[in-house]
């Protein structure tokens, strides 16, 4: 299933959707577990790119290459959620 499809079935407003009883209700599950595990993984490999952001800046700070735009990415990514 594409994040395209997710993002619209969870996107879609409520009188979008047939009876609850229906095979709505069954697909509509589908997509919440989906987007659910999607958020799940992008959590995962956004904290993943945080370490290794770290580890990149120590580097060049030990290289002395580190300027104001590193240490402002540096800022930045400490507040990245």
């Amino acid at each position: 299933m594409s994040r395209l499809m997710i993002h619209g079935v969870l996107g879609m407003p409520r009188d979008g959707w047939g009876d609850s009883d229906s095979v709505d209700a069954i697909q509509r599950e589908s997509y919440y577990k989906r987007a659910s595990e999607i958020i799940q993984k992008q959590d995962d490999n956004l904290d993943e790119v945080k370490k290794d952001f770290e580890l990149v800046a120590k580097l060049l700070k030990g290289h002395g290459i580190a300027d104001e735009r590193i240490e402002r990415l540096i800022e930045k990514q400490r507040h990245v959620e």
